[in-house]
């Protein structure tokens, strides 16, 4: 096999993701053989289960909440809105609107800066501050160890996760 393969249990099947390939649904019932069923859509190994079903620690706020309050950044809009984000207005001279975000405090010595995702894609902070409120669907900070693990290193200080709105057919 040319490409890793990297599994996510689930309880009743388990999903495999070849990399730079396609992804298979394996059940795994305790049988000798195995049913592999190709799958057009995986989800995200963090948000594919039901709060009820989840082990991570995480808060939210929907897209809707942040396109009712009237800030000129997105970064304005969470003030107060997600549980341990840490938002810090460092300037306050028209036309530097943006905010300092960290999750794990002020703390460190050297970075302290934490890892933003937009649609799975890492970014930076100065692209997502000039997201448009009306284009964010959800965002979800991440901030315990089970769903940080997936990233390694660059989710020490944790990981801001933002879906965007998808175009309607």
């Amino acid at each position: 096999m040319k490409n890793p393969l990297y599994v996510y249990k689930r309880t009743a099947w388990l999903l495999a993701l070849l990399l730079g390939s396609s992804c298979f649904q394996i059940n795994a019932q305790q049988t000798d053989s195995l049913k592999v069923t190709p799958v057009d859509h995986y989800p995200t190994p963090f948000f594919s289960s039901s709060r009820l079903e989840s082990v991570i620690t995480s808060s939210s706020l929907s897209g809707a909440a942040l396109f009712q309050t009237p800030v000129p950044n997105v970064t304005n809009a969470l003030y107060g809105r997600l549980q341990g984000l840490v938002v810090q207005q460092r300037s306050g001279e028209p036309g530097y609107d943006a905010a300092a975000l960290n999750i794990r405090g002020l703390g460190t010595y050297d970075n302290s800066d934490l890892t933003i995702c937009v649609d799975g894609f890492l970014t930076t902070s100065s692209y997502f501050q000039y997201l448009s409120p009306s284009e964010i669907e959800s965002i979800t900070v991440l901030k315990d160890p089970v769903s940080l693990a997936a990233f390694g290193m660059k989710g020490g200080n944790g990981v801001l996760w933002v879906v965007t709105k998808r175009g309607m057919v």
